[in-house]
């Protein structure tokens, strides 16, 4: 888990920082928004095959192979199996497995979703008014030859980075 939020926020910065350098190269807003897309797109389609390449998980397709032939044991009528797993250990993922049914009796399952959602509207909304309210109340310029100023292009990477501090 914690280097899936590694990844995700080496890929959030690079975004931001790769829209910051090519704000300032190119000079059509067109184009920026053009060139950043497929650059994002083809960056997260490569880092995606690579993942699905290299990721080994032996641990998660051992496990889940016991599971299911002893499933199956389980419903061929084979009950000497079952008492046996009931007095030798299990494992600790094969103890906690709920059906995804169960999730809806849980009072926490609808606070934390709940917080969730409500927290991912407040990210988005600020991110996506955070320029608009750059623009029209702080009154940063647009010009025809740089269609993108740089503080459009380095609040969100600042708002981002020290966003981790907290």
């Amino acid at each position: 888990m914690a280097s899936r939020n590694t990844f995700t926020f080496i890929a959030n910065i690079s975004v931001l920082l790769i829209a910051l350098i090519l704000f300032q190269i190119v000079k059509d807003g067109i184009w920026q928004y053009r060139i950043l897309a497929i650059m994002i797109v083809v960056i997260g389609s490569v880092s995606s095959l690579f993942y699905l390449l290299t990721l080994k998980e032996p641990y998660l397709v051992s496990e889940a192979k016991r599971l299911q032939k002893e499933f199956k044991m389980q419903q061929s009528g084979f009950h000497q199996l079952e008492k046996k797993a009931k007095e030798s250990k299990r494992s600790v993922l094969s103890q906690n497995v709920r059906a995804w049914y169960q999730w809806f009796k849980e009072g926490q399952f609808y606070v934390y979703g709940f917080v969730y959602l409500l927290v991912r509207i407040a990210v988005n909304v600020i991110m996506s008014v955070q320029s608009f309210y750059l623009i029209k109340v702080l009154q940063i310029k647009q010009s025809t030859e740089n269609p993108t100023p740089v503080p459009i292009a380095m609040t969100p990477l600042i708002s981002y980075s020290v966003s981790l501090l907290f």
